[in-house]
């Protein structure tokens, strides 16, 4: 299996230590309730060997995700955007320390792994579909561009980076348009491989498990490189009518995907209030204070992404000091 170590540097080797002891104390933490602490997920799953696709969005293992989610336990209590949305609209009282945990793409293992998890510790989370590819069950672009690369490249991790990198900075009809060329290349070996994401029976189970879904547009693109006003309107609005025709819940919340700073800009904002969301996270690293100054349609997040436990712990626990 693949690690998910990082390489630390200095001052991480120097204070994790030291602060893995104090963010396992309830004391370190704030009984906060002027702010909200969003985290960010995509994949849990083992790595197998020969993996196909992209490796990028596997955020961490089932069993270390098993163990985030109990420390999340102790130290937070775990609420919804729907809660958020009531306490902003109605004064509804927030709990101690509020938590939203929230997973990007609609990948199946959200359903396979983290879903026994979530009921297990009586959690909640939120999770944005992709929705064009929850109803087609084919490859996210991303995958399929990371398949092409490992198929017919020396250096794949480097290369997948470096083509990933490119494709999100071209404008999306030129982004479409290249992937169509990689999947014909691709051929069989890429109808072969099994679908990746979730279908619409395990999403509704999981919503009435008391699990939240929203947007993460029809099909995934990098809405800055979105030039038509109205394939943008289609991918907000469009992808929030058909989550709630097939749920009967309202869709309160959208993700932007990749969410960088480039990823969005202030048309995008006006876009989605315009669909009619209430609030839009970004994958930007910050905490969010409840107030008058709070941007509905920029929130940020703490991903989750690759971290060894202690490094997961220190971040929630002092989201300053490490991104």
């Amino acid at each position: 299996m693949v690690s998910f170590t990082k390489n630390m540097s200095l001052r991480e080797k120097t204070l994790l230590p030291i602060l893995s002891r104090i963010s396992s104390i309830p004391l370190s933490f704030k009984k906060a309730t002027d702010r909200v602490t969003i985290l960010a997920y995509h994949r849990v799953m083992d790595i197998p060997e020969d993996y196909q696709l992209d490796e990028g969005v596997i955020s961490t293992t089932p069993e270390t995700f098993e163990k985030e989610i109990q420390f999340c336990r102790e130290h937070f209590h775990f609420i919804s955007f729907q809660t958020l949305k009531d306490h902003l609209t109605n004064q509804t009282p927030l709990p101690r320390n509020p938590l939203i945990v929230t997973f990007d793409d609609g990948y199946r293992d959200n359903y396979t792994h983290v879903f026994p998890i979530l009921k297990e510790y009586e959690a909640t989370a939120t999770i944005f579909l992709a929705v064009h590819y929850i109803e087609t069950g084919e490859l996210f672009w991303w995958d399929i561009a990371s398949a092409y690369v490992k198929q017919n490249s020396r250096e794949p991790q480097k290369n997948i980076k470096r083509m990933l990198r490119a494709l999100k900075r071209i404008p999306d009809a030129d982004r479409n348009q290249k992937i169509k060329e990689l999947s014909v290349k691709m051929g069989k070996n890429l109808s072969q491989v099994k679908r990746q994401v979730m279908t619409w029976d395990e999403i509704r189970e999981m919503s009435e498990g008391g699990i939240e879904f929203g947007s993460h547009t029809m099909t995934h693109p990098v809405l800055s490189q979105v030039k038509d006003p109205e394939q943008l309107r289609w991918e907000l609005a469009e992808s929030k009518k058909i989550l709630e025709d097939r749920l009967q819940k309202e869709v309160t919340t959208l993700s932007y995907p990749v969410g960088g700073k480039t990823a969005f800009n202030e048309l995008t904002k006006t876009a989605a209030r315009e669909a009619g969301y209430d609030f839009a996270v970004n994958y930007m690293h910050g905490i969010n204070h409840l107030g008058p100054k709070m941007d509905r349609y920029d929130l940020k997040r703490l991903d989750a992404d690759k971290l060894r436990l202690e490094k997961f712990k220190i971040k929630l626990s002092f989201p300053g000091l490490f991104k």
